[in-house]
């Protein structure tokens, strides 16, 4: 971790379920920046997506500031935040171990302990908590297809350092 000291801004992004929340609240604690997980960010209650200007507005402002942690990947406004990172953790994943840990966190937070969801939705209605989303899970089985080379050309492209984590 002392290692990250020397940035600034750290964008934390890979699969679903690869592990991007739980490293990033340990970075969290070790450098203590403000962390904003992209899906409180984006999700409002009951699973209402925030519509893409107030979104963007949001976004821009949180990453004009000083330092920051982001995780998650929301890919079609990854270069918001990549114009600004000065360091990108990508955390490589196979697609079984991503898709059993999403499973697994889906039947905690409906059955056990929802403080995992978005904050905004867990402010909603109890029945809406849960949710199966197709598209959520086609994500995961075309990440690594598909996904993961898009954003590693873009980090690529950036003045940004870039870490992989297997």
């Amino acid at each position: 971790m002392d290692d990250l000291k020397a940035y600034k801004r750290i964008l934390i992004v890979g699969c679903p379920g690869s592990g991007k929340s739980t490293l990033s609240r340990k970075i969290n604690r070790a450098l203590n920046y403000p962390l904003y997980s992209m899906d409180d960010l984006y999700w409002k209650e009951n699973w209402q997506r925030t519509p893409d200007p107030e979104f963007i507005k949001i976004l821009s402002s949180i990453v004009a500031r000083e330092n920051w942690i982001i995780e998650g990947n929301y890919s079609r406004f990854f270069d918001i935040r990549l114009q600004r990172a000065d360091m990108v953790l990508f955390i490589e994943s196979s697609t079984i171990v991503c898709l059993f840990r999403v499973i697994k966190r889906a039947l905690l937070r409906k059955f056990v302990d929802p403080s995992s969801l978005p904050i905004n939705v867990r402010k909603g209605k109890k029945a809406a908590r849960f949710r199966f989303d197709p598209k959520f899970y086609r994500l995961i089985l075309n990440f690594n297809k598909k996904t993961k080379q898009l954003m590693l050309d873009s980090i690529s492209k950036s003045d940004c350092q870039c870490i992989k984590i297997r």
